[in-house]
């Protein structure tokens, strides 16, 4: 096997790989190249694609933000940034790039492809002064060495529907059967709504809820999309607060209903309008059980329930991971649990400049943040500092294992008192 070079620092977008290998070029696309950048992340991502699919994708994708690796005229690589809000605590939003469609081809693998993308790319968030990248990982060892942690986490719940009587009377709901273009139209702010307090909440472009409701999917999405069902719920003024989504698995045991109902989405801006979704997917004709992906860590299903014990959590696995880019205007942006001055060193080993010492004064109305020269109260890893930013892991979780250094006693628990928050992270969409 050829000797692999030092890391090279890049020049010109220009990478070389292997000491006896190519060059390869990593660098932004230009629009003519977007149908050879959709082929290979799909076939990154073990799929394939077809002129529908290219398309589809082609929307989405600013070229300015687009990077590929390139071996000769062939893309080997790719990664995508777009520009996005996320709700944050303190019922904040903050800036966000949203990384995607990061994928190396099985043949360049273990080349360094992914590091140049994410050096280049990182390079380009940063001059954009967008404080936080944020992903989703395919595979979670991967991004911790560029600086990202893992800061949502999602449920998979599993209930038995035939046992699951509500606890109290369920508040008053009109509910409504409606088609995929009138989702369209009704869903986005009902989202909006009810995104508002619930740190981890991307905002959706115009692009992604087309993509949802069928207004631009491939034929292989809108036949999955039109298997669906849709469901709106009005408070007594005819407000809509609340939706779901849902397929119907429909078996049958003998002349037996044997049924489950799979809820895609339940979002809901009240807790009567969630409390009226459950109930109706609790007790739909036909369906013994209800499961559910992509659900909050802390869902109040189980509070609504005479026995909790029904709602079973089967898989908690993270989801979105957050990169801290601009750590004084990150800290400064978000709300806090409670009133404490703390330094914070920031060791950040793939962007050492992005890395140091800052003063934190923080308190529940607000918070300022800048670097300093003075003693560190903790030193922290980037990847630990973006964990723990919207508020769903304890600092005191990661110390436990011995990655954190606590230089005054007691920061790590002051540390968790300024940063927690409830309720825990969650984002129920994938990008």
């Amino acid at each position: 096997m050829p000797s692999r070079l030092p890391a090279p620092k890049p020049v010109s977008g220009r990478l070389p790989v292997w000491s006896n290998g190519p060059v390869i070029d990593v660098r932004t696309i230009t629009d003519e190249e977007i149908p050879a950048y959709v082929a290979a992340m799909r076939t990154g991502f073990a799929g394939h694609a077809d002129e529908e699919a290219i398309e589809v994708a082609r929307p989405s994708i600013d070229p300015d933000r687009t990077l590929a690796a390139f071996d000769g005229r062939q893309v080997v690589g790719t990664a995508r940034a777009f520009a996005s809000d996320m709700t944050i605590p303190g019922d904040r939003t903050i800036p966000v790039a949203g990384v995607t469609n990061v994928t190396v081809l099985p043949t360049h693998r273990r080349r360094g492809l992914l590091t140049e993308m994410m050096r280049q790319q990182l390079d380009d968030v940063v001059a954009r002064g967008e404080p936080l990248a944020v992903l989703i990982a395919a595979e979670a060892p991967i991004y911790g060495r560029f600086g990202y942690g893992a800061a949502v986490w999602r449920a998979t719940l599993r209930v038995d529907s035939r046992a699951a009587a509500f606890a109290h009377p369920v508040p008053a709901r009109t509910l409504e059967m409606v088609d995929l273009p009138t989702m369209r139209t009704v869903a986005p702010s009902v989202f909006e709504a009810s995104r508002a307090g619930r740190p981890g909440a991307l905002a959706r472009s115009e692009g992604m809820w087309d993509r949802r409701c069928g207004v631009r999917a491939a034929a292989e999405e809108l036949a999955e999309l039109r298997k669906r069902f849709h469901v709106l719920a009005r408070d007594d003024a005819g407000t809509i607060d609340g939706y779901m989504s849902y397929d119907h698995r429909g078996e049958w045991d003998g002349m037996r209903p044997n049924g489950t109902l799979v809820v895609r989405e339940l979002c809901a801006a009240s807790p009567d309008a969630a409390a009226a979704l459950w109930h109706h997917a609790l007790t739909m004709d036909w369906c013994v059980r209800v499961e559910a992906d992509d659900r909050p860590v802390d869902d109040g299903l189980p509070w609504l329930l005479r026995d909790q014990r029904q709602v079973v959590t089967t898989d908690v696995t993270d989801f979105v991971w957050v990169r801290v880019l601009d750590v004084p205007a990150a800290l400064s942006a978000r709300g806090y649990g409670s009133t404490d001055r703390l330094v914070i060193e920031v060791d950040d080993r793939f962007r050492p400049d992005l890395g140091g010492r800052v003063v934190l004064d923080a308190s529940p109305v607000g918070a300022t943040c800048e670097p300093t020269t003075e003693a560190p109260d903790l030193t922290l890893d980037a990847a630990h500092l973006g964990a723990i930013y919207l508020g769903g892991t304890p600092l005191s979780r990661i110390a436990a294992a011995g990655r954190v250094r606590e230089h005054t006693p007691g920061a790590v628990a002051r540390a968790d008192r300024l940063f927690l928050h409830s309720p825990a992270p969650w984002c129920s969409t994938w990008f």
